[in-house]
């Protein structure tokens, strides 16, 4: 029990530490200055912005994202993406078989 209470106070202190990182601005939520996105929009966000750059590498798209925007699991919803992106498995598909010709 006194760990539980313990562990439940660690938590809200850390909640209360991150709320200091956050404020509203025009009807947006922000955290540290990164517009904080609705689940439903990252995957829209991520597809556009991948193709922006010329469907590059996950690395570029992850750095190009974390520039402006935040949301939990960033990383995986940019993987996911990136990996269901025709295009690159095409490209991708091209190169392994080229490697393996040679």
């Amino acid at each position: 029990m006194r760990h539980q209470v313990l562990d439940d106070a660690i938590e809200v202190d850390q909640a209360k530490r991150r709320m200091l990182n956050c404020h509203w601005r025009e009807n947006m939520l922000f955290f540290k200055n990164l517009m904080v996105l609705k689940l439903k929009e990252t995957k829209v966000l991520v597809r556009n912005i991948h193709e922006e750059i010329g469907h590059f590498s996950e690395k570029r798209t992850l750095a190009k994202i974390k520039k402006r925007f935040f949301w939990h699991d960033i990383i995986e919803t940019m993987k996911m993406v990136v990996k269901q992106s025709q295009r690159c498995q095409l490209a991708k598909n091209s190169r392994s078989i080229r490697l393996s010709v040679e």
